[in-house]
């Protein structure tokens, strides 16, 4: 799981997708999210993506089923 804030000043969104691309891994799961690189860790924004990190997590070791978590509506998904 690789989670991409767009925009982000401090890790620029294009170049970490190009390198995400480049990888041509389809295990890679990439999501991008509206917020910047330090909204990300306080507030809303840190409280949907730890959902989401958990849940994945819970669902590659095989401790839940494959369904999206509640928390996880804003920013778009890949």
């Amino acid at each position: 799981l690789v989670i991409v804030c767009e925009p982000d000043t401090v890790a620029p969104d294009g170049a970490t997708l190009r390198h995400l691309q480049r990888a041509g891994n389809p295990a890679i799961e990439v999501r991008q999210v509206p917020w910047g690189h330090f909204d990300i860790y306080f507030g809303e924004p840190f409280e949907q993506l730890v959902a989401e990190q958990t849940h994945f997590l819970q669902v590659h070791l095989g401790l839940t089923p494959d369904a999206a978590p509640q928390a996880a509506t804003d920013g778009a998904a890949r």
